[in-house]
């Protein structure tokens, strides 16, 4: 993300803070979708890649930081305790 934040700044003059969560969100789904379709045959990560990014950007769009954080009740930090959990529940022991 911070690369196509420091080319909007290169070639607008204008910073902008891009959501990270967004792209998370949906490349989760879509990682999911394709672990499903192929009965577990491909190789299924909670981390992401830049080519998530430019597939959920093709897809999806994406939106500033201030429009979509992430997270929920007021909280600080991002709390990923409960997906890490089923991950590793589904995806680790199946």
């Amino acid at each position: 993300m911070s690369f196509l934040e420091s080319e909007f700044l290169k070639n607008t003059g204008n910073q902008i803070d891009l959501s990270e969560m967004f792209i998370a969100r949906y490349s989760y789904v879509r990682k999911i979708e394709k672990h499903l379709q192929q009965k577990g045959e491909i190789y299924f990560t909670p981390c992401g890649q830049f080519h998530d990014v430019i597939w959920v950007l093709n897809n999806y769009g994406i939106v500033p930081e201030s429009k979509y954080t992430g997270k929920v009740n007021g909280e600080f930090r991002h709390n990923h305790a409960n997906l890490d959990t089923a991950y590793k529940l589904y995806f680790l022991t199946s």
